[in-house]
């Protein structure tokens, strides 16, 4: 690297050196690593989302009575809705967090197969919020939608 100042208070110009092929595959690797230490976080979250409202869910079954003045039954359910919601946001902020990631992997596989001149393509998904946290929405609607049924079967 070459660093000529011409004038005094002039920034120095810094040619950038490319980034050596080992150390591209090095950081291609710790992203990938990442990426999966991402998806076994949030198939743990959502077991723990699963077992906090079945736990809830019971509670409130085997609280509610024949009687429709007394509503410990559906506080439980409130409760379990709660837990959805929480849990919900907490999913979203670590599916933002791997998105992150493979996001960076890709801008890497594209450095590695631009180099080398390959012609696979790069399929890039996930451009609507829908398509990036389609399943995640999916999941915890289903749970929410049961939930709410099973308030409405109380009550009724």
């Amino acid at each position: 690297m070459h660093n000529n100042p011409t004038n005094e208070g002039e920034e120095p110009s810094i040619e950038k050196e490319p980034i050596p092929d080992e150390l591209l595959i090095q950081l291609l690797e710790m992203e990938m690593n990442r990426v999966n230490s991402l998806d076994s976080t949030l198939f743990t979250t959502r077991g723990w989302a699963i077992t906090l409202i079945s736990a809830t869910t019971s509670l409130s079954l085997f609280n509610s009575n024949s009687t429709k003045t007394d509503y410990s039954g559906i506080s439980f359910f409130i409760v379990a809705l709660f837990i959805t919601i929480v849990f919900f946001v907490i999913e979203l902020l670590y599916r933002n967090v791997q998105l992150h990631h493979v996001q960076e992997t890709r801008s890497l596989r594209k450095i590695i197969k631009s180099r080398y001149n390959c012609q696979g393509i790069i399929k890039i998904r996930g451009s609507s919020p829908l398509e990036r946290y389609g399943y995640t929405i999916l999941f915890y609607s289903i749970i929410s939608l049961g939930l709410l049924i099973l308030i409405l079967i109380l009550n009724c």
